[in-house]
């Protein structure tokens, strides 16, 4: 049966909730209006912290995770950016199903590692990341 050809009957209820092709819709309209939980957009679901040699360093709990996102979250875009200072190691985050590795500086520098240009990001306090992510100074 054609969408088209589709005959309802009874009340309709005016959310299209009666056609299965309106479901991806409600879906998002209702997260907009926060009537139905949501994962949110971007929510970080695991970090795994490397050292220079790409040896594991930490995985960061489900207990440190909402304070990486925290930290995560705070950090901010820089303009102008010298050498990056202190020991690098690399963070593998996973975001919605999707891996990033990001290059981060114990001085708090941080970069996505990309074939293109990527901006350089500050994290908020160097020292209190540095000891989340079981970096040393």
């Amino acid at each position: 049966m054609l969408v088209s050809d589709k005959v309802h009957s009874g009340p309709a209820s005016g959310l299209g909730n009666e056609d299965p092709m309106h479901a991806p819709l409600l879906t998002i309209l209702a997260a907009i209006s926060g009537a139905v939980p949501a994962a949110t957009p971007g929510a970080i679901d695991s970090v795994t912290v490397r050292d220079a040699e790409f040896a594991h360093v930490k995985a960061i709990g489900p207990d440190e995770l909402e304070a990486f996102t925290r930290m995560w979250a705070s950090r901010r875009r820089m303009d102008r950016v010298q050498a990056g200072g202190g020991t690098h190691y690399k963070l593998d985050i996973r975001t919605n199903g999707h891996f990033r590795r990001y290059l981060y500086y114990t001085s708090g520098l941080l970069t996505l590692l990309a074939k293109d240009v990527q901006p350089v990001y500050q994290v908020e306090d160097p020292v209190a990341f540095n000891q989340l992510i079981g970096a040393a100074g």
